[in-house]
């Protein structure tokens, strides 16, 4: 699915223009990038949790290795409305 066909279905699913669906699915990483290390928030997609990766060693393509740096970052846990049983 493109993102313009989801744009598209969430307009005609929540009767929201377009523009309002396209204003919240922008903003919606900045809000999220706003809590705190350890803080959660569920949701009907499943659970934003905010964690710190620490540095770590990586290589880089030319063989070398460098320090990547630490990263406070959003991660998702689906929720059971988001998994599907395949058969």
């Amino acid at each position: 699915m493109k993102y313009a066909d989801f744009v598209k279905r969430m307009s005609e699913e929540t009767h929201l223009d377009k523009d309002v669906v396209r204003v919240v699915l922008d903003k919606m990483p900045n809000v999220l990038m706003e809590m705190e290390i350890g803080e959660k928030v569920r949701t009907p997609l499943g659970t934003f949790f905010c964690e710190e990766r620490p540095p770590k060693k990586v290589q880089l393509p030319n063989g070398e290795w460098s320090q990547a740096k630490k990263l406070h970052r959003v991660r998702i846990r689906p929720n059971s409305r988001m998994q599907k049983e395949i058969k």
